[in-house]
Parts: structure tokens; sequence; C-alpha cells
């Protein structure tokens, strides 16, 4: 059976159990704020927030300028 060990979390720096049965590369989640994070070096616990990868900043937003006819 896996243990837990306490890490703390890179975005809201509270400690959350993180078990020792994950590898590098998995996804976990900060129990305090949820947040997504990927195991980098699971013998010392160590995450970092996930990056998305497939979020583009313009995809799915239609800009409007002031001219336009229709908003």
């Amino acid at each position: 059976m896996a243990q837990n060990k306490k890490v703390r979390c890179p975005h809201c720096s509270e400690n959350f159990d993180f078990q020792d049965d994950l590898s590098a590369g998995d996804i976990t989640y900060c129990s305090a704020c949820y947040a997504e994070l990927e195991v980098v070096d699971p013998e010392s616990g160590k995450v970092r927030l996930k990056e998305d990868e497939d979020y583009d900043d313009e995809e799915g937003y239609e800009v409007y300028r002031q001219d336009d006819e229709e908003y």
C-alpha cells in the first residue's frame, strides 16, 4: 500500500498529501486550491504547475471594434 507524504503546492503554498506511487509526468491536484500539478521528481515530491499546452489566447474569441455595426 502506498504511503503519502506532505508536499507544498507551488500555487497556494499549502501542504497536501502526495502519494508515493506517482511517477514523473503524472498529474496530481492540490487538495487546498485544486491546482493541476505535474510530478517532476517523485522521490523528493517535487511538483510544478501544469502548463496548459492546448490553450490558445485567441481561439474562441471574436474581437469587435467600435466602428463595427453589430456587437
